[in-house]
């Protein structure tokens, strides 16, 4: 089965996901809504961990005036009937943004907003924003051949919405970022490793990052077609999320992985210059 048709036949089996209504904008189409939310989702299924997601309950929801966010039950006590509320403010159908935000928050699901400790969550937002990047390039890549989303035209035009999503891409992954010319990401982490430490986020410029930008796209362009991105799940757990430094980190969490998972965090403790030699 060809992946199109894998991820295709997957479209209704998130039976437990609520998609709000109501609070996607005056002409949203529902049911074109609900399959590109679908196809984000379900684009996890063969980059990431299906089972930590799909088996959740998990209400995805619109409030323009706020910023995206994953809230979990323990962390939020309005949560009382889902695991987990995924807020993003894009309309519903700017669909590019959509699949963006959504991307971003569903792998903070995954990591179940872990680590918890504040020197170590830049690592989370990085990779969320790299997931970010992958989803939107592989959800171009099956939308122009679904059934479903190919009659999609984009909003004032008679253009095929996935003729724009390679721009849409393009244009995020070439926003300019803080690395100095010719810095190496190894020597642009070891210049912000606090201000990563003390503030995971960071600043925010016309809706993107310019200091994390630096690293999550360096990690999507080094693991574009790794099967590795699963490893993330491991962030929940104690070992790992009990480590006192970096190289303690990476060292806790690779020892959790499989092979293919173990190559994804090798690639990126080259991309910050963090040696495990000492934790292998």
């Amino acid at each position: 089965m060809d992946e199109l048709n894998a991820i295709l036949l997957k479209l209704d089996s998130y039976p437990n996901w609520e998609i709000q209504r109501g609070c996607w904008g005056a002409k949203i189409d529902e049911l074109n809504l609900k399959n590109v939310v679908s196809l984000a989702c379900n684009i996890f299924a063969r980059y990431f961990t299906r089972e930590r997601i799909s088996d959740n309950n998990v209400k995805i929801f619109r409030d323009p005036f706020a910023k995206p966010m994953c809230m979990t039950r323990e962390e939020n006590a309005f949560i009382t009937q889902h695991d987990f509320w995924i807020r993003v403010n894009s309309e519903g159908n700017k669909y590019c943004k959509l699949i963006y935000q959504l991307s971003h928050e569903v792998s903070h699901c995954l990591m179940r907003n872990y680590p918890k400790i504040l020197k170590f969550k830049w690592l989370s937002e990085v990779i969320a924003e790299a997931t970010s990047f992958l989803v939107l390039e592989k959800s171009k890549d099956i939308w122009k051949k679904s059934p479903q989303l190919k009659k999609i035209i984009k909003a004032g035009s008679n253009i095929p919405y996935w003729f724009t999503m390679q721009g849409y891409l393009n244009n995020a992954l070439e926003k300019q970022d803080l690395r100095n010319l010719n810095e190496s990401s190894q020597d642009f982490f070891k210049r912000f490793k606090e201000s990563f430490e003390f503030d995971p986020i960071g600043l925010e410029k016309d809706g993107y990052r310019p200091r994390n930008l630096v690293l999550s796209r360096a990690i999507y362009k080094q693991l574009n077609n790794n099967l590795g991105w699963s490893a993330m799940k491991y962030f929940s757990e104690i070992v790992v999320d009990s480590s006192t430094s970096l190289e303690d980190f990476f060292g806790s969490w690779i020892k959790l992985c499989n092979t293919v998972e173990a190559q994804f965090v090798i690639v990126i403790t080259n991309i910050v210059g963090i040696n495990l030699s000492n934790n292998q």
